[in-house]
C-alpha cells in the first residue's frame, strides 16, 4: 500500500500528508521544494514502525526482545530511515538514547498514521457487519469482586457479536487510567474517579460500598466493629489513597496517615499488618471478615458509597468497535 504526499510550502520546508481527513507533517523539503521522503512505501512503514518501537522501549537493546531482530538490523532501519527524511532522528551511543527534536515530532507524526490505519482497517471491516481491530480498556483492581460490576458479563456479550477484536484490558490507578485516556493508550476506563477532568466524560455504571478495617493484632480489633472511639481513629495510622477524592468525601479523609497506596491489594497488606487501619471495599475485604483476619470499624458511621464510572475521551472519534464495547456495558449494568 503506497500514501501519496504534497508539499504544502517550501519556503517553510514543511511536508504533509492527507489520511482520513487528518493532516500531518512528514518531512522536509530540499532546497528545490521536493519531499525528501517522497511516496511512502511499504518499506517506510516498517522502518517507522522500528522506530516507534525503539523510541517507546527507549534504546535499540530492549527493542530487541519486543522487535525479534538483532540490533545491528534495528540500526540499519533507523539509519535508511534517517537517510530518507534528512534529519537525524534520535542520539545514540555511549551518552545513551535520546530522541531528537524532529525525532521526536515524527514519532508522533508515526503514531497518528498508524492509528489512522487501524482506524481506516476496523471501519472498513465493519461495512461488512464484523468488527475488526483492537480495543484497550483500563479498570481499577479488585473490581471483579463487587456483585454490582457486570463487566464479564458485558464481555461476553461483546465476544458474541460478529467479530475479531484484540482486547486489551489494563489494571491501575485512577490517574494512571484518566492519564491514558487522555493520551489515547487507552479507549476506554472504568473505576471510581473523584475529580471530573474537562477532556473526559464520565458515565455512571455502577456503585461500590467502602468501609474501614482494621486486622488481626490491631489495637482495635477486639473494640470492632462498633466500640471505637473517636480518639481512638484519631491515635490510628491510617493508609492513605495515593489518588485524588471527591469533594464530597473530604469529611471522611483520614486524621493521621503514615502509609499512601494506590491499590487495594496493596491497602489490604498495610491493614493485615496490624498496625494500619484504611477503607477498602467491603466486597474484597469479605473473605478476610469471613476468617476473622479483619473486621470493619464503626461502618455505620464511617462507610461511604462511591460511584464507578466508564470514562472517554471527549472530542475523540469513537470507532464502531468502541460503540459496540459500550453498548454492551452499559446494556450489562442495565444504563441507557
Amino acid at each position: 500500500m503506497t500514501y501519496a504526499y504534497q508539499t504544502r510550502s517550501t519556503k517553510k520546508h514543511r511536508f504533509t500528508c492527507q489520511l482520513n481527513n487528518t493532516s500531518f507533517e512528514i518531512s522536509q523539503c530540499n532546497a528545490t521544494g521536493r519531499p525528501m521522503l517522497g511516496n511512502l512505501s511499504g518499506a517506510d512503514l516498517r522502518a517507522l514502525h522500528v522506530f516507534v518501537t525503539v523510541a517507546e522501549c527507549g534504546g535499540f537493546s530492549p527493542a530487541q526482545v519486543v522487535l525479534n531482530v538483532s540490533q545491528p538490523t534495528i540500526s540499519v532501519q533507523i539509519m535508511n530511515l534517517e537517510r530518507r527524511l534528512g534529519f537525524r532522528l534520535c542520539e545514540r551511543g555511549r551518552t545513551g538514547f535520546r530522541l531528537t527534536r524532529r525525532g521526536g515530532a515524527v514519532l508522533d507524526q508515526a503514531k497518528t498514521l498508524f492509528g489512522s490505519v487501524k482506524e481506516f482497517r476496523s471501519e472498513v471491516n465493519s461495512l461488512a457487519g464484523r468488527l475488526m481491530g483492537e480495543l484497550h480498556a483500563g479498570f481499577i483492581d479488585t473490581v471483579i469482586s463487587n456483585e454490582q460490576a457486570k463487566i464479564s458479563r458485558a464481555i461476553a456479550g461483546f465476544r458474541n457479536r460478529n467479530q475479531e477484536v484484540a482486547l486489551s484490558l489494563t489494571v491501575g490507578s485512577p490517574v494512571e487510567l484518566e492519564r491514558a485516556v487522555i493520551d489515547e493508550r487507552m479507549h476506554l476506563a472504568i473505576g471510581y474517579f473523584g475529580r471530573r477532568l474537562e477532556f473526559l466524560h464520565y458515565e455512571p455504571l455502577f456503585r461500590e460500598r467502602q468501609e474501614v478495617y482494621c486486622a488481626r493484632g490491631h489495637v482495635l480489633f477486639d473494640r470492632s466493629p462498633d466500640r471505637a472511639t473517636q480518639a481512638d481513629l484519631e491515635r490510628a495510622d491510617w493508609v492513605a489513597r495515593g489518588y485524588p477524592l471527591g469533594e464530597d468525601l473530604r469529611s471522611y479523609a483520614p486524621p493521621r496517615t503514615s502509609a499512601t497506596a494506590s491499590h487495594m491489594e496493596a491497602i489490604a497488606m498495610l491493614i493485615l499488618s496490624g498496625h494500619h487501619i484504611g477503607y477498602l471495599p467491603d466486597h474484597y475485604a469479605r473473605p478476610w471478615v469471613a476468617a476473622n483476619l479483619m473486621r470493619p470499624v464503626l461502618p455505620a458511621k464511617l462507610a461511604y458509597e462511591v460511584s464507578f464510572d466508564l470514562v472517554t475521551r471527549k472530542g475523540r472519534r469513537q470507532s464502531n468497535v468502541l460503540k459496540a464495547f459500550i453498548q454492551d456495558m452499559k446494556a450489562a449494568h442495565s444504563v441507557a
